[in-house]
């Protein structure tokens, strides 16, 4: 498994539709376990941060949903977005399986969690700041806030791209365009619209 992850990896940025093409039946539940977990941690922290959180939790709580809530959100997140991506994706035209879904979900996750290599250095340098509304230390080093503006920005950046690999993945195991890809994935927040609609409707 870590030699599959170490081997794809950088791969999946520049190749995703060739990585997905060669792996979508080779996906472990022992890779999925470990990719989900670390893609609903790395959802909790930025959470965190945008929220404010430890302006309401003590840093052992945060750290305690990180680690437990984390996974759980994680697999959470995996299974509804791999199953709207699933349902729009037949809206195109497209073939792939529910589980050929799941494994594409699995590998998209990768780009998202390399999000570490900015959520690291902005833990060491920004620590509880990056956190509360109360930013002192910050507002009182231009430095510190050009570089939280920069760090941000790449954040947003890296977002950008996890929802075009995601698109040429999904593309790539039904068959069709990076585009159609895309279009099934911005379907997804019209479904979660229309489901949340019903529900309003019927309860």
């Amino acid at each position: 498994m870590i030699e599959t992850l170490k081997t794809n990896w950088m791969r999946i940025w520049k190749e995703p539709r060739r990585v997905i093409s060669d792996l979508v039946d080779e996906t472990t539940p022992a890779l999925t376990a470990v990719l989900v977990a670390l893609f609903g941690i790395t959802l909790i922290i930025e959470h965190a941060s945008t929220r404010n959180m430890l302006d309401t939790l003590s840093g052992g709580s945060l750290f305690f949903i990180s680690l437990v809530i984390g996974p759980l959100l994680g697999a959470l997140g995996w299974l509804l977005l791999s199953l709207l991506a699933f349902g729009t994706s037949r809206l195109f035209g497209g073939v792939a399986t529910f589980r050929e879904t799941l494994n594409a979900v699995t590998w998209a996750t990768i780009p998202y969690i390399s999000k570490w290599a900015l959520l690291f250095p902005m833990l060491l340098i920004f620590r509880s700041e990056l956190f509360t509304k109360s930013t002192p230390i910050m507002d009182d080093s231009m430095f510190l806030l050009l570089l939280h503006v920069l760090l941000s920005v790449l954040d947003i950046a890296m977002t950008v791209l996890f929802y075009i690999i995601l698109s040429h993945i999904i593309g790539e195991i039904n068959g069709f365009s990076a585009w159609k890809g895309f279009f099934s994935i911005a379907l997804i927040p019209a479904a979660v619209f229309f489901l949340l609609i019903l529900r309003v409707i019927l309860f």
